[in-house]
């Protein structure tokens, strides 16, 4: 496939269930191919070191965001945090609009606007701060994957077939934890946006 005249390739979760040797000749061919690639996956380490642009299919909408998939990330981070400031800041000038406007808005009024954003800000917080813990223990699976793949590209590794065998089962652990990581990171993240959302009603 990869020595074709063909310059479009479409590939939909190429890496899976490849070992560790065809998957690193799998990633040497794609760095030096020249032609466009189209890659659907859920490896963030593969995506890495191979694409340019990341595309996101999100309510019948298309985001782009150029870059690899962790600057992706790093987009969508500081999105959020600009999005949920820019929503608290309308808040707050609702309220103070509502003030100046009318002056039958009283003490009781103004308590209960601020426990509802209070209260907004308190649910938020600790989904914000899962979204951040399973940012880094991804970034440490990452790390600890390619330091295997790193070991396991070594000619001497193949010389004791026990310490193959372990770094095997090792880089399969890695890899199950590294899939389920990500499923956390998108249910906390439906979560973070049904708050701000039910706060906007």
């Amino acid at each position: 496939m990869l020595i074709s005249p063909a310059n479009f390739l479409i590939m939909d979760e190429p890496v899976n269930h490849l070992d560790v040797a065809s998957r690193a000749a799998l990633e040497a061919a794609l760095y030096d191919y020249d032609g466009t690639m189209l890659i659907i996956s859920h490896d963030r380490y593969f995506l890495d070191k191979l694409v340019q642009r990341v595309v996101e299919v999100k309510d019948g909408k298309l985001i782009e965001c150029l870059g690899n998939y962790s600057q992706y990330m790093e987009y969508r981070q500081q999105e959020r945090e600009l999005e949920a400031g820019t929503r608290e800041g309308r808040l707050r000038e609702a309220v103070v609009a509502g003030e100046m406007s009318s002056a039958k808005r009283n003490k009781e009024q103004r308590r209960t606007e601020a426990e509802a954003r209070n209260a907004l800000s308190r649910r938020l917080k600790p989904i914000k701060d899962r979204l951040q813990q399973i940012e880094s223990e991804v970034q440490v699976l990452e790390t600890h994957k390619a330091e295997i793949e790193e070991a396991m590209s070594r000619p001497e590794t193949y010389e004791d077939s026990d310490v193959f065998v372990e770094l095997q089962k090792e880089y399969a652990r890695v890899c199950k934890g590294l899939d389920a990581k990500m499923e956390d990171w998108e249910k906390a993240q439906v979560s973070y946006e049904r708050e701000i959302q039910g706060a906007e009603r």
